[in-house]
């Protein structure tokens, strides 16, 4: 028990580290030489998840946070956070947030000017 606790916790410790890299569980897989069914076991018994679903959901709470920054374009933060495609990004926000990140923005945006009146 001891052992598969540290080894998720260098594991989330390690997607953390490298949210603006394409991570995939095949590299995490690699990275600590086990696999992908020992990967999937651990995430299921102590986050509840899969270490895909970690991943997309870190990232996307990354890109909200970024968004309500105002530093970055869209398509900026979607390549920033390792997404390929603009558009998987955008239906992976919507999916998650119920509304696309542009529409977020606008949003974000209104409140924000709202806000300091």
């Amino acid at each position: 028990r001891h052992f598969e606790n540290t080894l998720l916790n260098e594991i989330v410790v390690y997607i953390h580290n490298n949210i603006y890299a394409p991570l995939s569980v095949e590299e995490l897989c690699d990275q600590f030489s086990i696999s992908r069914s020992t990967i999937q076991g651990l995430f299921r018994a102590y986050l509840d998840t899969t270490p895909k679903q970690y991943i997309s959901d870190l990232k996307l709470n990354e890109a909200k946070k970024m968004i309500m920054e105002h530093k970055y374009t869209i398509s900026m933060i979607s390549s920033h956070l390792g997404y390929t495609s603009i558009h998987y990004f955008s239906r992976k926000f919507k999916e998650r947030f119920g509304q696309s990140p542009t529409e977020f923005a606008k949003k974000e945006a209104y409140h924000s000017s709202m806000s300091l009146s």
